[in-house]
């Protein structure tokens, strides 16, 4: 009898170990997700203001007239777009189709630079509306990409069937705190 009480003592501190080590790993798992969709958000917001700096010195929005004789630094621009990959590819893999759009709409403007930029007296105007076009689909693009962060990196949204069961009464509690928004 005595065998089996203290093979029944060893199962359950067994037990207790693993679902201690299963706690921490998860809240650990919640911080680090927190921190990093933060750390991504805060590189997104920086390369977006890059983004219009770059552009501002090439376009003149309140005379809708392009700047010739200054060069803007591309440099910086790619090493954040690189930060932003990195980040994505080993915390979010979920968010590199927004981040490929990203690219996608830069490549476009860029292009609508170029073109703006050789554009004779006759195509001018064209080729600024398509600047616009192009710059407004980069904006688009950043606030989708930069909503997606949010709830990617949202503590609620984990999406692991262990936090699903160890944190039910918490999803429970917040969305019915928004359910009368």
């Amino acid at each position: 009898m005595a065998i089996k009480l203290i093979g029944f003592c060893v199962i359950m501190s067994g037990f207790t170990c693993f679902l201690t080590y299963f706690i921490c790993v998860s809240r650990e798992r919640l911080w680090v997700r927190a921190t990093k969709s933060e750390e991504l958000y805060h590189k997104a917001e920086h390369l977006y203001t890059e983004i219009n700096l770059f552009f501002s010195v090439h376009y003149d929005n309140n005379k809708m007239a392009l700047i010739h004789d200054r060069r803007g630094d591309q440099s910086t621009i790619n090493a954040h777009l690189s930060d932003l990959t990195i980040l994505v590819g080993l915390y979010f893999p979920c968010l590199k189709p927004q981040l490929a759009q990203i690219g996608q709409a830069l490549r476009e403007a860029y292009s609508s630079l170029r073109m703006a930029e050789g554009a004779d007296e006759n195509n001018i105007d064209l080729a600024v509306n398509a600047l616009i076009a192009s710059k407004n689909a980069v904006t688009d693009s950043f606030d989708r990409f930069k909503d997606e962060i949010l709830a990617a990196g949202c503590v609620e949204r984990i999406g692991k069937t262990s936090d699903f069961l160890m944190h039910w009464k918490r999803r429970r509690d917040v969305r019915a705190l928004f359910a009368g928004v």
